[in-house]
């Protein structure tokens, strides 16, 4: 009877896990975007993660853990499709409280050196039901793109977890040099730690 009921026990954990993961890997923010992880070693966008194609839809996940701190990464435009960036942050403390003179910036530095500041200048709520999540769209930017190597900086004035979202959907994922595709977990844990 023992060996049954473990046995039974074993089965319904093992399911419910399995369900669960796989909800998750389909309903995570974005989830048509691939996740990318930026943590303390990216800072150098020249020495953080690349995107072989900035067309590809990607999702970057940091946290910025007090003022000032940088995140970083790049990406290589075809310059064939305008550029399309969303920033994102989880819609909880201490994010949620910050006056908007606080929230992350995107810098993005083009080829030829332009740099162009992305600001907080809206708060749109996105609730992420599925998994329980609910996160702030806080800036967005379209524009042109040239052909070349893109950098793109996050900074801010107070301790933050962000995501930054671009890309095109209905674009095939290229590939990532100088770091790896997130897990799940991964992204999870991102989510309920704050900075």
């Amino acid at each position: 009877m023992r060996t049954t009921l473990t046995r039974t026990l074993r089965r319904t954990v093992t399911v419910a896990g399995t369900t669960l993961a796989a909800v998750l890997a389909i309903a995570l923010p974005a989830s048509a975007h691939t996740s990318i992880v930026l943590d303390e070693t990216d800072v150098v966008p020249w020495l953080a993660p690349l995107s072989v194609d900035g067309n590809d839809p990607l999702s970057y996940y940091g946290t910025l853990p007090q003022a000032g701190a940088i995140r970083s990464y790049q990406f290589d435009s075809p310059g064939t499709m305008p550029l399309s960036f969303a920033l994102l942050l989880p819609d909880q403390a201490p994010e949620n409280t910050l006056p908007a003179t606080q929230l992350p910036r995107i810098l993005i530095v083009a080829p030829d050196g332009h740099v162009t500041v992305v600001s907080p200048t809206i708060r749109e709520v996105v609730p992420i039901p599925e998994i329980g999540q609910q996160y702030l769209r806080v800036s967005k930017y379209d524009g042109p793109s040239i052909a070349g190597r893109y950098s793109v900086i996050v900074t801010g004035l107070a301790g933050a977890r962000f995501n930054i979202s671009t890309g095109h959907h209905g674009v095939s994922f290229h590939g990532i040099e100088r770091g790896s595709v997130a897990t799940t977990q991964q992204i999870i844990d991102w989510y309920s730690t704050a900075p």
